[in-house]
């Protein structure tokens, strides 16, 4: 491996401090963003090795993220480098995390990311981890959280080339975003609105779906601006507004296939924080950190293969299809949306859900017939069809003949009075 471009000993002297400090697991690596893949240089995080997404290598211990964590933590390094030093995302196993870049004259070199951590108050049942080998998660408060990623955003800056200042750069960002807004306001006031500007909130919306960040951005601002602008004239508070757009953008990332409980996490964490803000420019910043989050759960549900989790949808389905079992079964079984999970699986496996669930069923329901003395009735319920007709109707669509049939020329059904079935 080649040497990393600052200094190794004192990043790790700095990092196990913070990891003193945090009692959070850290780790330091090198992503790859042609291969999507991460070569880590130092880590006592908590997960790598241990879950089952990762690789159980005793002799590795280092690199013991499996390839869809690479993944996940190689696109976040990424994130956290456009977003301006601080960036917080969930793994594949919905564990939360945040990372920082290091930075060499004004190129990212290698990243710090930490966790997994908890931000589910002690005493919230939703705070047990289902993982016994990583049971309890480090529970720690959302303001908490976002101050150790200030720190950890600090170390970045430090450990790599300090006049390239991430925070410096934030506070950049932020500076532009009020420009953007003040001039929103400025032309609304010149022109008041007659009505709320739906086709911006459009607009927002659409960009979330997309996953596309730069243009959620800019539609976010110039709608802060003019809605502002509306709303303070008729003297609603600006944290009303963003507590409204926070609930919209919501709606568009579950409308993109995001799950339900990564979008409700997230809103009730930006919405703590929310309440505790308040200066305007603060509210505006946490708003538009909201909207990044959500454009980002898209992007990464397109950016992933998730070839892994159809084939854990196929073993349940497989292990379940003589159940009743319905499509949003399957999708909870694998931790996915029913929207995103159904066109994710008629894009992987060639049918939709019902489809290939009733393939499975009569695959099944022929060996019965061949193998079995069972009444077509009985094979029928045993095989997960409650209404006998129904199967009836789906075994000749499949197969040619119907069940008795099939079972009387015992499976030979290629031809049938001259012509193909």
């Amino acid at each position: 491996m080649d040497e990393p471009l600052f200094n190794m000993e004192q990043a790790m002297e700095m990092i196990e401090s913070f990891g003193v400090v945090s009692g959070l697991g850290t780790t330091i690596f090198v992503p790859d963003f042609n291969t999507n893949t991460v070569k880590v240089l130092y880590t006592d995080n908590a997960c790598a090795g241990k879950c089952s997404r990762c690789v159980h290598h005793e002799e590795d211990a280092l690199n013991a993220w499996g390839d869809a964590c690479q993944k996940t933590h190689c696109t976040a390094a990424e994130f956290s480098e456009r977003f301006a030093g601080r960036y917080f995302y969930q793994c594949i196993e919905d564990r939360l995390f945040f990372a920082t870049p290091i930075v060499i004259d004004g190129l990212m070199v290698a990243a710090i990311t930490v966790g997994p951590v908890n931000i589910f108050e002690p005493d919230d049942a939703a705070s047990e981890s289902t993982d016994a080998q990583l049971d309890p998660f480090p529970v720690c408060s959302p303001k908490r959280v976002q101050d150790l990623a200030n720190l950890l955003s600090a170390c970045g800056i430090s450990i790599g080339d300090s006049t390239q200042s991430n925070l410096q750069l934030m506070r950049q960002i932020n500076m532009t975003q009020q420009r953007q807004i003040h001039a929103s306001i400025q032309a609304t006031k010149q022109n008041p609105l007659s009505d709320y500007p739906i086709e911006l909130e459009n607009r927002l919306v659409k960009a979330i779906e997309d996953a596309d960040v730069v243009t959620a951005r800019s539609a976010l601002n110039e709608l802060l601006g003019t809605v502002s602008a509306y709303y303070l004239s008729q003297g609603v508070k600006i944290d009303g507004v963003v507590n409204d757009l926070m609930v919209v953008c919501s709606r568009a990332a579950l409308n993109a296939g995001v799950m339900g409980t990564q979008v409700i996490e997230a809103l009730n964490a930006y919405r703590s924080e929310l309440s505790r803000l308040k200066k305007s420019d603060q509210i505006c910043f946490c708003m538009q950190r909201f909207v990044e989050r959500m454009a980002f759960m898209v992007s990464r549900l397109r950016d992933v293969n998730y070839e892994d989790d159809i084939y854990r949808a196929i073993g349940y389905i497989r292990s379940n299809y003589n159940k009743k079992i319905m499509l949003n079964d399957v999708a909870n079984a694998v931790g996915f949306s029913p929207a995103y999970f159904s066109r994710l699986f008629k894009k992987k496996v060639g049918s939709n859900f019902n489809t290939y669930l009733n393939t499975v069923r009569i695959e099944a329901a022929k060996n019965s017939l061949l193998s079995t003395d069972l009444t077509v009735a009985e094979i029928a319920s045993l095989s997960g069809f409650e209404d006998v007709s129904y199967f009836t109707r789906i075994f000749k669509r499949q197969v040619g003949v119907a069940p008795g049939r099939f079972r009387a020329r015992r499976g030979q059904v290629g031809k049938s009075k001259g012509r193909s079935r």
